[in-house]
């Protein structure tokens, strides 16, 4: 799914993130496109601004730059707490859950949430024995 980052894209993504229990798939390309997006946008209010464009046009890209940030974030937030689930159940188990549609920095993050609660539940174990 590799594709170029808009608001709608990103309003997509966010949808799916929040009506479907599993992490969706994105381009592991996601955050640096979202990085440059943002840029893209930040480059267009400065020259706005520079350009003494009118306040009402201004405002419209601060807004746009607002929104997009939040909607990033809370796509983050949301996959973030996904991977959280998702490690707790592992860890609490033999076999795992499968993790699939993980960008390779949130692999990371699973794997040092599950190492870690791993850990927890083994002192846990030990000093009840």
């Amino acid at each position: 799914m590799s594709s170029i980052i808009t608001h709608e894209a990103l309003y997509e993504i966010l949808t799916k993130e929040k009506t479907r229990q599993e992490l969706q798939k994105i381009d592991q390309d996601f955050l640096r496109q979202l990085s440059s997006y943002l840029e893209e946008k930040e480059i267009i209010l400065n020259s706005q601004k520079e350009k003494n464009s009118f306040p009402e046009e201004i405002k419209n890209t601060e807004k746009q730059l607002r929104t997009i940030r939040q909607i990033a974030n809370e796509i983050i937030e949301r996959r973030k707490r996904k991977i959280l689930d998702l490690a707790l159940l592992n860890s609490r188990t033999e076999t795992e859950a499968k993790t699939k549609n993980l960008l390779q920095n949130e692999e990371a993050l699973y794997d040092s949430i599950l190492s870690s609660l791993r850990q927890f539940s083994i002192k846990e174990k030990n000093e009840q024995v």
